[in-house]
C-alpha cells in the first residue's frame, strides 16, 4: 500500500464519496426528518443524546463537499477523514487515511491511477463551484420573493407569537414612535418543502449587498387559540440562501443612539427580548449560534455586546449527575458566548458579554418572567 500520497491529497479525492460514507456510517430515518436537505446529509449524531436532526451534518454536493459540523456545543467540524475518527470507525488520522485509500483504490498506489482521479476531482469541484454559485443566486431570488410577498407583522399570527414570547409589536412601535421590527413579516403560505405553511419570516442581510436570506419560524395554533412554533417539524425554524460566513444578520431594532452599540444575539426571540429591555441599543440576530461571533458589525458600531444565554433552573446540589449536567450547559453557553465576544475584540471592537440573571435559560425566559411578575402586582 502506497504511504507516500500526502494526507492532504486523500481528503480531497475522498471527499467525493461523502454521500455514499453518509449512507454507509449515518443511516437516515426519514420518519425523523432525517436525510438530505439541499446539499448536506442531516442526520441525528449518533456520538451523542440526540432527539432532533438539525445540528449536525455533512455537506454531499457543491463547495465543501465531505465538510461536516457538530453545531451543539463543543462545536466540532473537519473534513470526511476526520468524521471517520469522530464517529469511531477508526481509532486515528493515520487509520483513517488508509481506510480511504482503500476506498479509493489508490492503495495498490498506481500513480496514473492517482492522478487519474485527482484530475476527475478537480474537474468536478470546478462544476460544483459554477453550480453553486447558480444554486446560491436562485435562492436568494426566492429568499427576496418570500420576504416582499409576506405581509406585515399587525394582527398576524406572526405578531400573536411574538406577543406569546413578551414581544408585543405594537409595545415595540410604541418605543419607537412608529411601524418598527420591520426585518419580520408574516407568510400565511410560506414554502416548507413540498408543503406551504403559515410562518414568521425574517429577511437576513449582509452591509453593502442587501437580503441575501430569509429565516423562517413555522407556526402552529394551539387548542387554546395562541400560537407557537410547529410542533410536527423535526426544526421549526429553517433558513433559505447561503448566509454562513458572510457576516450575515436579521437587522432587528435600529436602537436609538444612532448606533454606537450593537448587540447581537443568537435568534430572533432573544434579540427582541434585549431590544424590549435596552430599546436604545441596536440588537441584531445572528441566525445560529456558529454565527455569534461573525456578524459584519453596521457602520458606526464601536461597542459589541454579546448576549449570552443561561441555564434554567436551579443548580440541583442533592442530585450529582443532575448537577453535572446542569454545570455542563452553564460551561457551554459561556464558552461559545466568550468566543464570540473575543473574536470581536480581535476585529478591533470594545466587546463585552451581557448575562440574564441567575435561573434563566436566556433574556427572553427573563422578560417573560418579569413581564408576569409586573402583571401580578
Amino acid at each position: 500500500m502506497n504511504r507516500d500520497v500526502s494526507m492532504a491529497a486523500v481528503a480531497e479525492a475522498f471527499a467525493g464519496m461523502a454521500h455514499e460514507v453518509c449512507l454507509r456510517r449515518l443511516p437516515a430515518q426519514k420518519a425523523m426528518g432525517e436525510g438530505v436537505r439541499g446539499r448536506f446529509w442531516v442526520v441525528r449524531n449518533p456520538t451523542r443524546s440526540d432527539k432532533t436532526p438539525g445540528s449536525f451534518r455533512v455537506c454531499i454536493s457543491g463547495a465543501g463537499r465531505g465538510q461536516w459540523v457538530e453545531e451543539a456545543p463543543p462545536r466540532q467540524w473537519g473534513d470526511l477523514l476526520d468524521l471517520l475518527v469522530y464517529l469511531g470507525v477508526v481509532p486515528d488520522l493515520a487509520e483513517a487515511k488508509l481506510y480511504a485509500m482503500q476506498q479509493l483504490g489508490w492503495d495498490h498506489g498506481d500513480p496514473v491511477k492517482i492522478r487519474e482521479i485527482q484530475q476527475r476531482n478537480e474537474e468536478r469541484a470546478q462544476r460544483d463551484q459554477e453550480e453553486e454559485r447558480r444554486a446560491a443566486a436562485k435562492k436568494a431570488k426566492l429568499a427576496r420573493a418570500i420576504y416582499l410577498d409576506a405581509a406585515p407583522l399587525a394582527n398576524t399570527p406572526a405578531a400573536a407569537y411574538l406577543r406569546g414570547r413578551g414581544l408585543d409589536p405594537a409595545a415595540f412601535d410604541a418605543l419607537a414612535g412608529r411601524r418598527s421590527l420591520n426585518a419580520l413579516r408574516y407568510a400565511d403560505q410560506c414554502p416548507q418543502g413540498r408543503d406551504r405553511r403559515p410562518a414568521m419570516v425574517a429577511t437576513i442581510v449582509v452591509p453593502g449587498e442587501g437580503q441575501i436570506a430569509v429565516h423562517r419560524t413555522f407556526l402552529t395554533r394551539r387548542p387554546d387559540g395562541s400560537w407557537g412554533k410547529a410542533t410536527d417539524l423535526p426544526d421549526p425554524k429553517m433558513t433559505l440562501g447561503h448566509y454562513r460566513g458572510r457576516g450575515a444578520f436579521i437587522p432587528l431594532w435600529k436602537g436609538s443612539e444612532k448606533g454606537r452599540r450593537t448587540a447581537v444575539a443568537e435568534g430572533i426571540e432573544n434579540a427582541g427580548a434585549f431590544a424590549r429591555s435596552f430599546p436604545e441599543i441596536r440588537v441584531v440576530a445572528a441566525v445560529a449560534l456558529s454565527n455569534l461571533g461573525g456578524v459584519a458589525m453596521p457602520d458606526g458600531t464601536e461597542e459589541v455586546i454579546v448576549v449570552s444565554d443561561g441555564v434554567a433552573g436551579v443548580r440541583p446540589d442533592h442530585d450529582d449527575e443532575a448537577a453535572a449536567a446542569f454545570d455542563r450547559k452553564a460551561d457551554e453557553a459561556e464558552r461559545e458566548a466568550v468566543k464570540a465576544r473575543d473574536a470581536y475584540r480581535a476585529r478591533g471592537f470594545a466587546a463585552r458579554l451581557w448575562r440574564p440573571a441567575p435561573g434563566f435559560k436566556d433574556i427572553n425566559d427573563q422578560l417573560q418572567a418579569q413581564q408576569a411578575k409586573e402583571a401580578a402586582e
